[in-house]
């Protein structure tokens, strides 16, 4: 490793593991950003194809790189908590090895920063993207702190390698826990939640790549129930009490709509009573805007699920909930159903 000298405004932080395939326009998206005053700290986590040769031809030719070299595959969230050890910069902006930014993502990022001390956690839009790089879609999340708290406690809606953070803090809540080798963002940000306000920007900084080694696509049931385990905690604070794991599933299908996985009509119903409860706590703690912003959110769930049924009572039963949720964002998706029943989509 290089010494270094001077302090940055920004360090970008980054673990590459067997990442030799789409490295190269992760790290020149990097070095072409339009901000320039940044330091780019690298993990190479002991890979077994040509990463770290990669990795050293590019530090070789740029001063503002630094390699750290695992000497063994320590997984994401050992490897990017060593980084922080070598971050200089009170902002940490990470990246992962796979994804493309934007050439302003730096930029708008820290402007935003400087413009708001309060926050100490910012992400993005994202577009997603194939394996060659070809458009799939935006994916936008909740802008406000209040409705991003709100909303993760049922979702994550903090994309990670569009992440930026004050250095600061994540160290003062322990960095990242390496028991959480997937989900490990969704861990900090859930222990960032208690220090701090965060934000999202309108626009698509990054661009997500979904591939087969992606650890979005590759997830098991036992990583899938550890990504559960943060709903449960984030909703047993929230409430106040105890939440069983299969009473924070069932809130967690209620609330957050995915197409292509249908919900049991009784899960649905099981998870609705829970949500009842956090709608409680809501007008006791958030603001009017918040709470509006969940209400509209429930109510949006319940007619998307009310659509995959084919039974007309339930549908019913469902779409009365949402109403009675928000009246608004009921009739409106109603209607939209409607219209693509009559033209057929």
């Amino acid at each position: 490793m290089k010494q270094q000298t001077g302090s940055p405004r920004v360090s970008v932080l980054m673990a590459a593991y067997n990442a030799e395939k789409f490295l190269d326009e992760a790290i020149q998206d990097i070095l072409r950003q339009t901000y320039k005053d940044f330091e780019f700290i690298i993990v190479e986590d002991g890979s077994t194809d040509g990463t770290l040769a990669k990795l050293r031809t590019y530090a070789a030719g740029d001063p503002r790189i630094l390699v750290v070299e695992n000497t063994e595959n320590r997984g994401l969230p050992v490897s990017l908590n060593i980084g922080l050890e070598h971050c200089r910069a009170p902002i940490v902006a990470r990246a992962d090895a796979d994804d493309r930014y934007m050439p302003d993502r730096l930029q708008q990022q820290l402007a935003f920063m400087d413009r708001n001390p309060q926050v100490g956690l910012l992400s993005c839009a994202v577009e997603k993207i194939d394996e060659n790089g070809t458009h799939l879609l935006t994916q936008t999340f909740p802008r406000e702190d209040g409705e991003i708290r709100i909303r993760e406690l049922f979702v994550n809606c903090i994309s990670h390698p569009g992440a930026m953070f004050r250095r600061d803090l994540v160290l003062e809540v322990g960095g990242y826990d390496p028991a959480y080798r997937n989900a490990q963002d969704a861990d900090l940000w859930l222990r960032l939640r208690r220090k701090t306000k965060t934000a999202n920007l309108r626009a698509p900084l990054v661009k997500y790549r979904k591939h087969g080694a992606s650890a979005v696509q590759t997830r098991s049931e036992d990583k899938k129930l550890l990504s559960l385990g943060i709903r449960q905690r984030a909703l047993a604070e929230y409430l106040g009490r105890d939440v069983g794991l299969d009473e924070a599933a069932a809130m967690v299908d209620a609330f957050w709509f995915r197409r292509g996985h249908q919900v049991a009509p009784e899960r649905v119903l099981e998870g609705l009573r829970g949500l009842q409860e956090v709608w409680a706590q809501a007008r006791l703690h958030e603001t009017n805007a918040t709470v509006r912003f969940f209400r509209r959110s429930v109510s949006d769930a319940l007619v998307c699920h009310a659509r995959g049924y084919s039974d007309r009572a339930l549908r019913l039963r469902l779409l009365t909930e949402a109403v009675k949720w928000h009246p608004a964002t009921a009739a409106r998706q109603v209607r939209h159903t409607l219209w693509r029943k009559t033209v057929g989509v």
